[in-house]
């Protein structure tokens, strides 16, 4: 058998993928690198293909031995695949040792949904993965390599929320009036939030003694049937 120590990497032109609006109404977008190989020695090359799956885990509640248990159910949210590079139709091509590059410029749907991080084995994820396969003729081994996509979600840059303020009055069992402003609804990545927050007592007992301020994600997902 053909034994060889050539490897395969996926560089991609851009660290995350950005789908700009809603997901019913986003436009696809690029997601562009190069497939690098590097090669020991002359190898036969017959296919190139790269591979973009996304799947997503959903926490699930199972009884089992006469008990509910807490388990993450994963399915998957797509699977797309291009060919990069075929030379079947002549059998193969023999590419020599050194490092070759190929480039790769794939559409992805705008209703794709947001990359996250589990915190948990059980909490709700969703992760995608760019795989690249490079098939060789007769006994060579095929060549992988693999490497994560993050995708995010944004709101496009001329959307009413980056420039609508957003204030929240509260009268809290009537003690303390509270009053939080935040100069736009949105907030674009890597930028600082700032806030105007201001309480004042309307009964004379009340005193104000400290202010905690924090922010939450929520996420919502569907699993398969509904």
């Amino acid at each position: 058998m053909f034994r060889h120590s050539s490897s395969a990497s996926l560089q991609l032109d851009s660290e995350f993928v950005c789908l700009e609006g809603f997901t019913e109404d986003s436009v696809s977008t690029a997601l562009s690198g190069h497939v690098v190989l590097d090669l020991a020695e002359a190898t036969p090359v017959t296919t190139i293909m790269v591979d973009f799956r996304g799947s997503a885990a959903i926490p699930m509640n199972t009884y089992e031995f006469g008990a509910y248990v807490r388990t993450s159910q994963s399915h998957n949210i797509c699977t797309q695949e291009w060919t990069v590079a075929d030379y079947s139709s002549d059998g193969h091509r023999y590419l020599c040792p050194g490092q070759h590059s190929f480039a790769f410029n794939l559409r992805l749907g705008g209703s794709l949904p947001a990359s996250t991080i589990a915190s948990t084995s059980v909490t709700p994820s969703v992760s995608y993965k760019l795989s690249a396969t490079i098939s060789c003729a007769g006994t060579v081994r095929s060549i992988r390599a693999h490497a994560p996509v993050t995708i995010i979600r944004s709101f496009s840059s001329y959307a009413l929320e980056f420039q609508q303020s957003l204030e929240v009055e509260d009268a809290k069992g009537g003690d303390v009036y509270v009053k939080l402003s935040l100069p736009h609804k949105a907030w674009a990545a890597g930028e600082t939030l700032v806030c105007s927050f201001h309480a004042s007592a309307l009964d004379k007992s009340a005193v104000v003694r400290s202010v905690e301020l924090s922010i939450v994600e929520t996420c919502g997902m569907f699993r398969p049937g509904g």
